[in-house]
């Protein structure tokens, strides 16, 4: 999985929750907290097409072909409900109670789509009076193909992961505004 051009990202402080109820509500918004975060970005890629005409040696115009949005980071806590969210094969301990992430490939298994496991994912910024805030009414959680997990005591450890904006019933994807205009 590529990542998004990162000269094209926003950097804002901020939080995630999931599924979200009413963004009149304080941060969760209703919905759930997803774990400590670190180093959100949002990328947003028009994709287009160039019209040729050859007969004067250039373009006669572009083509308007949609959009991608999407928002990464990387969880830094063992939070459970982060965990789940983005590995599609967790369970609870026996012992801890604690979420633990499995390969088990006859639970989700390979040709499943992602879209299964999507979710409403709200970014809160801190300072909501001021700054944006965005808003993914169908997300879904990507993890890197290629990722390393640290395992040392002199680096953090870090879960990193990619939400994508899908298409929702409502016309709306993605929202990016101040939370007070949202709708959930």
């Amino acid at each position: 999985m590529a990542l998004p051009d990162l000269g094209r990202y926003l950097w804002i402080p901020g939080r995630l929750a999931k599924d979200p109820t009413s963004f009149s509500t304080v941060f969760p918004h209703g919905g759930t907290a997803l774990g400590d975060t670190a180093g959100l970005a949002i990328a947003h890629r028009v994709i287009q097409a160039e019209i040729p005409a050859q007969e004067f040696g250039t373009w006669s115009d572009s083509l308007y072909c949609g959009e991608r949005w999407s928002l990464a980071g990387a969880f830094h806590t063992w939070d459970a409900d982060a965990i789940n969210t983005l590995f599609p094969n967790t369970s609870l301990g026996a012992i801890t109670g604690e979420r633990l992430i499995k390969f088990s490939p006859t639970a989700f298994r390979a040709g499943q789509l992602l879209s299964s496991r999507s979710v409403k994912l709200i970014f809160t910024p801190d300072d909501p009076k001021s700054v944006p805030a965005i808003y993914f009414r169908n997300a879904a959680p990507l993890v890197d193909e290629a990722v390393k997990y640290r395992l040392s005591l002199a680096d953090e450890t870090f879960f990193p992961f990619v939400f994508l904006a899908l298409p929702h019933d409502s016309g709306n994807a993605v929202e990016f505004g101040f939370l007070e205009d949202l709708a959930v």
